[in-house]
């Protein structure tokens, strides 16, 4: 119900969860951010046509994954027959949770609501297989509130080496020419004595 909730375009349906969803993120992302992977998931409908490559989408429930593809053979979720979409997803901020899920085997990724994701490609390499590959990006615009201040929805950006170092080398650069200035007004300094010396004793 929650799900399907959070899919209507009426937010005020949502009031009623308002409590439990403020627990629930809060717990989520407590969990750190899985690394950067590909992500499985699967329908046993035919989606190709709402998954035009090059349009984006946001997902607004939340969404269980796989990092396994023989987890999606099971007639559960994708089986092996009849029409099947299988969404592949770059995630970016999905959660595990495999260490809370009662199928420790499935390792299983949770993407939360409001994943907003490119569509990069489609393939249909069998006849009613249609597989979509999505890549996740962060909004523009805010999706999803954060349920506590200092929360991280996304992984912190990590900053290159050159970023680290650009007050570093700029301040290097300084004194490498303070010591130059130096070296050279010291071989000046000594060259003129020694030329007014060779004047007097002409």
């Amino acid at each position: 119900m929650l799900n399907y909730t959070l899919k209507s375009a009426n937010r005020d349906e949502l009031l009623p969860y308002y409590k439990y969803l403020k627990l629930f993120l809060t717990a989520l992302v407590k969990i750190p951010c899985a690394p950067l992977t590909a992500v499985w998931r699967g329908v046993t409908k035919d989606l190709s046509a709402d998954f035009l490559p090059g349009t984006s989408m946001t997902w607004w429930a939340f969404s269980s994954c796989t990092t396994s593809l023989t987890v999606l053979e099971n007639s559960m979720y994708l089986g092996t027959t009849g029409t099947r979409t299988l969404f592949s997803v770059e995630t970016i901020n999905g959660r595990s949770i495999t260490a809370h899920s009662h199928f420790v085997t499935e390792d299983k990724r949770l993407l939360l609501p409001g994943t907003h994701m490119i569509v990069v490609s489609q393939l249909t390499p069998a006849p009613d297989l249609y597989i979509i590959h999505l890549k996740q990006v962060i909004p523009e615009e805010t999706l999803l509130e954060l349920p506590f201040e200092g929360a991280q929805l996304y992984p912190k950006k990590k900053r290159s080496w050159y970023q680290k170092k650009r007050f570093i080398i700029p301040l290097c650069l300084c004194m490498l020419l303070c010591i130059g200035a130096i070296i050279i007004g010291t071989i000046i300094g000594v060259q003129k004595p020694n030329q007014i010396s060779s004047i007097l004793f002409l």
